[in-house]
């Protein structure tokens, strides 16, 4: 059984990048122009944002979304494997997903929460905003944003989201396949053709 689909598949979704990658070295990261935007469009869009993200928990509540995932992904995908202890190292590693990738989501954060914040502006009418803004502001819409992330979490969706993801590893299977022999007889083809002079 191979176990290139899992790997391929953590990398794209996660985009883990090498252990010795560091962000820290990497310098502040440019601010979100969002053009055209009217500045008060743009704070209740971020005030919205700040409800559905509060401040000091946004890294927490993201984090624990990326754990759901990592660990729905890590469940479906658990391979067929007779080696304890390559399947422990294994799962360990899947597990490790969300610590690892930690700096690199609190680095781009902010830019991602304002990106969003642009794009209700862009998505919405100001007066739509106007009224998104005053439900967020509500006990119910402010819980229903803050909780509406964590509902991957749930026991249902989660139970959804791995038959779902099992379904995916042998459809990635099949296309890493047809891409890998695509790209064996591209590159046979090309040797096989005389070289001009």
């Amino acid at each position: 059984m191979s176990f290139r689909p899992l790997i391929a598949v953590a990398v794209l979704v996660f985009g883990i990048a090498p252990a010795n990658a560091t962000t820290e070295s990497q310098g502040p990261l440019p601010s979100i122009a969002c053009e055209g935007a009217a500045a008060t469009d743009l704070a209740k869009a971020r005030s919205i944002v700040g409800v559905a993200f509060p401040d000091g928990a946004q890294s927490d509540n993201l984090g624990k979304l990326l754990s759901a995932l990592t660990e729905q992904i890590r469940t479906a995908w658990q391979p067929d494997l007779s080696d304890p202890e390559l399947m422990a190292l294994l799962n360990a590693k899947m597990r490790s997903v969300p610590t690892v990738l930690r700096p690199l989501l609190d680095r781009h954060l902010p830019r991602i929460l304002d990106a969003t914040a642009c794009a209700y502006v862009h998505k919405f009418t100001p007066q739509e905003l106007t009224s998104i803004s005053e439900f967020a502001h509500t006990p119910a819409g402010s819980r229903f944003l803050a909780e509406s992330p964590k509902l991957v979490a749930d026991p249902t969706v989660a139970a959804v989201n791995q038959d779902y993801l099992k379904e995916l590893r042998q459809v990635a299977q099949e296309f890493q396949n047809s891409v890998r022999d695509d790209v064996i007889a591209y590159l046979a083809k090309k040797q096989a053709k005389p070289s001009k002079r």
